[in-house]
């Protein structure tokens, strides 16, 4: 079959399941996949561009400012027509997903009735909803909730009338049945780990060197760093930590999408006192993440319950398991809860900075315990969360929708 995909981010990217499943586990399976995306940078000017094995088309992004970007959003959209049509000219396409995004939505569900083919659309994240809660809000005034609403509408329009809906977890699913999605028509897509990365691949001594950690025990916060993450929760845990384990470091392993985030950050660490014991270690590229992972006694998973979240699917909380590495996690998020609770491979806590505490005191003076947490961990993410059995099920579901369209054109 082929899939023709517009995936929101812009190319290049490192995402672990487009990566993983799109551009290399299903063209393995003999599929073809064809993206049509914004270009992230000028020094990716040629279209189209080899994407592991698969292909992108790539997009000029908007220019700044909300008249030009208006304008840019148009352009986007009339190019990404044209450049389907002749993707589907050359090669038939077989079915079209779109990820999040709204203007590519109207897209795909143009081309969906002009080329009589099923849409698919991915919700791997509540998109909407991080543009008005608390310090997330683009708009604290208020001003553009009108036009927030309309795109709340939009996107529900939109969801209603894809063949299938894939939901992150099944919180998001329970919301979109709740919003009058029908039930039969959305599937739960989690996230998974990349199996072929293996925790003896690995040599810890290189992070530890790096860092300067010596023989201190290690604790791993890695994602966002933004203000909206809470992340002076997890300071406050550390400053509880070091009174019974002294030489526990924290090493926090991301960026914000604002360098001022960062900053307030630092600040907040100086303020604890917390200096030697916290190490702002940058951004990584996903594939050096195992190095930071294997040099760590274990990982923490501190997701703010806010709604934003609640639906959120733990990939941390896997990436970790799968190098088996055992996670500290807060159990307000259900995926999260659910996945620890089977796994064996960590132990979840109450929001709260004491339990969390408590928690990692508990694997830093257990060693053994904390290793054969993460064995358990490692064991059940290779055996149910795997990208490759997400290729499989995603593989069965494209081709019955296919086949209930009329087949794979030729």
């Amino acid at each position: 079959m082929h899939i023709l995909l517009f995936p929101q981010r812009p190319f290049p990217c490192d995402h672990a399941m487009l990566e993983s499943v799109y551009t290399r586990l299903l063209p393995r399976r003999g599929h073809q996949i064809t993206w049509i995306m914004r270009r992230g940078g000028p020094e990716h000017s040629a279209s189209p561009v080899a994407w592991n094995e698969s292909r992108a088309y790539l997009i000029p992004a908007e220019p700044n400012g909300h008249r030009f970007r208006t304008l840019g959003v148009g352009s986007r959209i009339a190019r990404s027509i044209q450049l389907a049509e002749a993707v589907n000219r050359a090669h038939r396409v077989d079915l079209i997903q779109v990820r999040n995004e709204l203007s590519s939505g109207w897209v795909a569900r143009y081309l969906r009735r002009k080329w009589r083919v099923p849409f698919v659309f991915q919700l791997s994240f509540p998109v909407l909803d991080a543009e008005t809660d608390g310090r997330g809000m683009r708009d604290p005034a208020g001003a553009g909730r009108p036009m927030l609403a309309m795109k709340r509408r939009a996107q529900l329009d939109l969801v209603r009338k894809a063949d299938r809906v894939l939901a992150i977890s099944d919180e998001m699913k329970t919301r979109l049945v709740e919003t009058g999605v029908p039930e039969s028509r959305v599937l739960t897509i989690p996230m998974g780990v990349d199996t072929s990365m293996q925790p003896e691949a690995y040599d810890p001594s290189i992070v530890r060197d790096l860092l300067g950690l010596g023989e201190a025990p290690a604790v791993l916060y890695f994602g966002a760093l933004d203000r909206i993450r809470r992340l002076e929760f997890l300071l406050e845990v550390m400053r509880s930590v070091r009174t019974s384990v002294r030489d526990a470091r924290l090493i926090l392993l991301g960026s914000a999408s604002n360098d001022g985030d960062v900053e307030w950050l630092r600040n907040e660490i100086g303020a604890r006192r917390l200096e030697g014991a916290v190490i702002l270690a940058g951004r990584v590229p996903r594939s050096r993440v195992p190095l930071y992972l294997t040099a760590s006694s274990l990982s923490v998973s501190p997701i703010p319950p806010i709604p934003l979240y609640l639906a959120s699917s733990p990939t941390k909380v896997l990436e970790s398991l799968g190098m088996g590495v055992p996670v500290v996690a807060n159990d307000e998020i259900p995926e999260q809860r659910r996945t620890i609770a089977e796994s064996g491979g960590g132990i979840c806590v109450p929001y709260q900075a004491d339990a969390f505490a408590a928690a990692i005191c508990h694997f830093l003076t257990n060693r053994d315990l904390a290793k054969e947490a993460g064995r358990r961990g490692q064991e059940y993410v290779l055996a149910n969360r795997s990208y490759a059995s997400l290729s499989e099920l995603l593989e069965r579901e494209y081709m019955k929708l296919i086949k209930n369209s009329g087949g794979p054109t030729q």
